[in-house]
């Protein structure tokens, strides 16, 4: 196969035009994000840790994109955006034209050759599993700060191609030993995949095949990666002009994996660094669960005017806070939150949003009213507020 040919010619029954291996590659395809789509139209009545939700591999996604045949999100080749889905397509083609599954493929072709004798492709197995004994389990802090919850479990876990694949940072060192060397690949192909890809505009993007390009502290050329799914979250960081690796595997659902590389980074290069700051949300849960609401609001008050410089302080934080809260059925409590960031960032619409759904599933439509008016008084040019209103007034009017 080559990488310009048409996708058709391996997964005939997909009704997209013009997409190549290529596209697929340099995320350059236009393809919809597929698990949107799973989690609107597969199973949608189920939980995602539902067994019975469970996909039995790539063909249910191309199944349902089949099915639903949902639009391009742009022309082959017009834009880059990144795409789950492309990758999901590029391992089904590897299996239909090696004639193998995907993971003894990888297995033959990749783990052996490298010694990566702690990595595979790993069906999703609930609990202890004898063929991996040591496997880790994603999870989640609960608010106290010290229970562990499970986050372990997606209906999406047999999926292929876009992950799937658990391994160690020992391995990942041989993974970027090899890569130096042409006993998987040739140094033609290899450079190929670290050059950024040209879309059919002439603009250039800052992606490979498979590999984000950067630059180093020193200026120096980077590959890099990274990832998230369930409690888990990775990267790979490598300078191959440096030969300096960094490799971040955490499974406990970390807030902090964004902000660690930098200050690696900088370390490696003997530059000055700083860590990441404490998460607001971290912080006052604690004293959420312990010493009630209030309390923790006085204290999130606090620590703004205290300590701004050791926490971050970001919309985001009080939005998971309250998120979290709705999922353990302390929905008044989530409102004060949600309430409290709606204070802070009466400019975001998205505060609005959140607490407009809560009252709407209560049936309480003054209150919804109140919320989008309260949001037009502050900013008449939010996004679709006006017919929001005028619908939720027409609603009054006619019971």
């Amino acid at each position: 196969l080559s990488y310009d040919q048409d996708i058709r010619d391996f997964i005939p029954e997909l009704m997209y035009e013009g997409m190549t291996i290529r596209h697929l590659l340099n995320h350059a395809s236009g393809l919809p994000d597929y698990t949107s789509l799973m989690n609107k139209n597969w199973k949608a009545e189920l939980k995602y840790d539902d067994p019975e939700r469970f996909v039995s591999s790539n063909q249910d996604i191309i199944n349902t994109l089949i099915t639903l045949k949902p639009d391009v999100l742009f022309n082959p080749g017009e834009k880059w955006k990144y795409s789950n889905t492309g990758y999901t397509l590029l391992a089904t083609i590897i299996e239909r034209v090696s004639g193998e599954p995907f993971d003894q493929f990888l297995k033959r072709q990749i783990f052996n050759p490298a010694k990566m004798t702690s990595t595979s492709v790993y069906p999703y197995i609930k609990g202890k599993d004898e063929a991996m004994p040591f496997r880790v389990f994603g999870y989640d802090v609960a608010l106290n700060g010290t229970d562990l919850i499970a986050n372990d479990c997606n209906y999406l876990n047999p999926v292929q191609g876009d992950g799937g694949i658990y391994s160690t940072v020992g391995d990942l060192m041989k993974w970027d030993k090899i890569l130096y060397t042409e006993a998987l690949i040739s140094k033609e192909t290899r450079e190929e995949a670290y050059t950024p890809a040209v879309l059919d505009n002439g603009d250039t993007t800052n992606y490979g095949f498979g590999w984000f390009i950067k630059k180093s502290p020193s200026g120096k050329k980077v590959v890099m990666h990274g990832g998230g799914w369930v409690g888990f979250q990775t990267r790979i960081y490598r300078e191959i002009e440096e030969n300096n690796l960094i490799v971040i595997l955490t499974n406990n659902s970390s807030k902090y994996l964004y902000g660690l590389l930098d200050p690696l980074k900088n370390m490696l290069h003997n530059k000055s660094y700083s860590l990441p700051k404490l998460t607001i949300d971290e912080a006052i849960g604690q004293t959420l669960i312990n010493k009630g609401t209030d309390v923790a609001i006085t204290e999130y008050k606090k620590l703004k005017s205290d300590s701004p410089d050791q926490y971050s302080f970001e919309e985001r934080h009080l939005q998971q806070l309250g998120n979290k809260l709705i999922q353990l059925d302390l929905e008044e409590d989530a409102i004060k939150i949600f309430q409290l960031n709606q204070e802070e960032y009466p400019q975001s619409i998205n505060t609005y949003n959140i607490l407009a759904s809560i009252y709407w599933s209560r049936g309480d439509t003054a209150k919804v009213l109140a919320i989008y008016q309260n949001a037009l008084s502050i900013d008449s040019t939010f996004a679709g507020v006006k017919e929001k209103v005028a619908y939720l007034d027409w609603i009054m009017l006619n019971p």
